[in-house]
């Protein structure tokens, strides 16, 4: 039997009686996952989703196919790390611990995408495929070759095997 009751602005107490009473002070915390999302609608057909795209995003695409990017599902872990170590230094993101990672792709219908250019990786995705959505979980990118448009490709690439698997919908699980 638990018992929730303001204590002071920002902390709240948390009585628990089957544990003699206890009581807890329970502070507010930054949130750890993101707040908003966005979801796209897999229904549609390949046209049609390209067509709800920016004009630029369409290029990119249509530029990463033409400079021969292909994307795949491999479950190479250190190329996933190393494109994951790669990001968090360029961009300032912060990493989970490797098993956060392992533990994902072995519990969960999760798999590992990546977008490659002459054999050399240059952007990866993990991608949980659950009911009739596909979660974007974790991704990341190299340094090198940028002008190859390599994460356009590689969602795409997601899109439609999400569509091939049945799902009606992308979740690429945050945005803020």
């Amino acid at each position: 039997n638990l018992q929730l009751t303001t204590a002071s602005a920002g902390s709240r107490l948390l009585e628990n009686k089957y544990s003699g009473g206890t009581t807890y002070n329970l502070q507010a915390v930054q949130p750890v996952q993101p707040q908003q999302t966005l979801r796209i609608d897999l229904t549609q057909s390949e046209e049609e989703l390209l067509g709800a795209m920016h004009q630029k995003t369409r290029y990119n695409i249509g530029l990463a196919e033409k400079r021969s990017v292909r994307v795949e599902e491999k479950s190479d872990l250190e190329a996933f790390f190393k494109l994951l170590e790669t990001t968090t230094s360029r961009d300032g993101f912060r990493m989970h611990p490797r098993v956060h990672y392992e533990t994902i792709l072995s519990t969960l219908d999760a798999k590992l995408f990546f977008a490659e250019y002459n054999g050399q990786p240059l952007a990866t995705a993990i991608v949980a495929f659950f009911g009739t959505t596909a979660y974007y979980l974790h991704g990341a990118s190299a340094n090198e070759h940028r002008d190859m448009m390599a994460p356009y490709a590689l969602h795409w690439y997601i899109m439609r095997e999400a569509k091939r698997r049945q799902c009606t919908t992308y979740d690429v699980w945050g945005i803020d």
